[in-house]
C-alpha cells in the first residue's frame, strides 16, 4: 500500500514530500500562517489544517552609537547596541565583553565592527 503525503506551508514551492518537511521557507512578513496537511493512500484522503501553527515575527532594528567614532592608539570607546534581546559583535578583537547591548572597543589597530 502506498502513502502520498502533501503539506501546504504557505511560501513553500513543493507540494509533495517524503517523509520531511521543506527547507529554508522565507516569508516576506511577519505574521501567523495556518499549515495544512494532507495524507492518501487506498482508503482515501485525510486533511488536517491547524491555523496559528507557524509564527514569524519581524527582525529587529539594531542601531549603535555611535555610529562612527575614531579610538587613538591605547584608547577605548563604548559602544551601545539596541533593538534587539542579544547582542554579538563582530570581530570581538579588542572588545570587552565581547556581546551584549554595550561593549567597550580598545582595538590595537584600525577596526571596523
Amino acid at each position: 500500500m502506498s502513502l502520498q503525503v502533501g503539506l501546504v506551508i504557505p511560501g513553500c514551492n513543493s507540494r509533495y514530500i517524503q517523509c520531511t518537511g521543506p527547507a529554508n521557507i522565507c516569508y516576506n512578513s511577519s505574521g501567523t500562517y495556518p499549515v495544512t496537511l494532507s495524507a492518501t493512500n487506498g482508503n482515501g484522503t485525510g486533511v488536517r489544517t491547524k491555523t496559528g501553527y507557524i509564527v514569524v515575527t519581524a527582525l529587529p532594528v539594531v542601531t549603535v552609537s555611535p555610529s562612527s567614532t575614531t579610538i587613538c592608539p591605547g584608547g577605548s570607546d563604548s559602544l551601545f547596541a539596541s533593538g534587539a534581546t542579544t547582542y554579538a559583535w563582530n570581530p570581538t578583537t579588542g572588545l570587552n565583553p565581547t556581546s551584549g547591548p554595550i561593549v567597550v572597543a580598545g582595538p590595537p589597530a584600525t577596526q571596523i565592527y
